[in-house]
């Protein structure tokens, strides 16, 4: 590179040619080839373009000028402090020209990013949940089956179950204000105690129980000041019982 003007033009002899040249504030603003130095006329025009000072008089013919070249390049010196900020100024807006350009794939990024552990948790949460589903379905085919003993086993026994007896004696008893103080009841033997705050007449129990085709032999032993009746009775096996 040869030596760079500050203000002005100028028709630089090349190795192939030759340029014009011009220059403000040390800033190369135009500059055109010819392979020989041109007309006046193309040089004006060329002036002309450039928006040089053409207040001057020109001559006929521009001379050209052979300076020497240079070591370095003239574009590799320090740039000013103005052009340094203008850099940063420049570097500024393209990062803000950056941020605004990957602003909506942050913001898609994001958003698959919550979506995807969204998505996860839900896997959890579905595979915890079937986990609790075979446990509780584990419990009721056990629970089913314990039944199912239960049942069968049941099926064995010749008498009505307990809270069947129960509650046909607790049926005979109800409108009379009484409560039942003991109760033992084994293989169809049962036995026990109603307390009233009036005297209990034995007979009219032993008849209504009687009455009853779940019993049958009963008897009854007045204790405690006739307060308290004690009642024995055998329970008719299930095949007697009417359902």
């Amino acid at each position: 590179m040869r030596e760079p003007l500050q203000d002005g033009v100028r028709l630089a002899t090349m190795t192939d040619g030759v340029e014009g040249q011009v220059w403000r504030e040390g800033a190369l603003v135009a500059t055109r080839w010819w392979p020989a130095p041109p007309p006046v006329r193309e040089w004006v025009v060329f002036l002309r373009a450039a928006g040089a000072d053409l207040s001057q008089p020109l001559s006929a013919q521009p001379a050209s000028v052979d300076s020497p070249l240079l070591n370095v390049p003239w574009t590799s010196a320090s740039a000013p402090i103005t052009d340094f900020w203008s850099l940063i100024q420049n570097d500024r807006a393209a990062a803000i020209a950056a941020a605004v350009l990957a602003a909506p794939f942050l913001y898609l990024f994001g958003e698959a990013s919550v979506l995807g552990i969204a998505e996860t948790r839900l896997n959890v949460a579905m595979a915890n949940l079937s986990q609790a589903n075979q446990s509780i379905r584990m419990e009721r085919s056990d629970a089913l089956a314990d039944l199912g003993t239960i049942q069968r086993y049941l099926t064995l026994e010749p008498y009505p179950p307990q809270f069947q007896v129960m509650a046909t004696a607790a049926g005979l008893l109800r409108d009379k204000k009484l409560s039942i103080s003991e109760w033992s009841y084994d293989s169809g033997n049962l036995e026990f105690v109603i307390h009233g705050d009036n005297p209990l007449d034995a007979t009219f129990y032993i008849e209504a129980f009687e009455g009853n085709p779940t019993f049958a032999n009963v008897s009854a032993t007045s204790e405690n000041q006739e307060h308290d009746l004690r009642l024995r009775m055998q329970v008719n096996p299930k095949s007697s019982t009417p359902s």
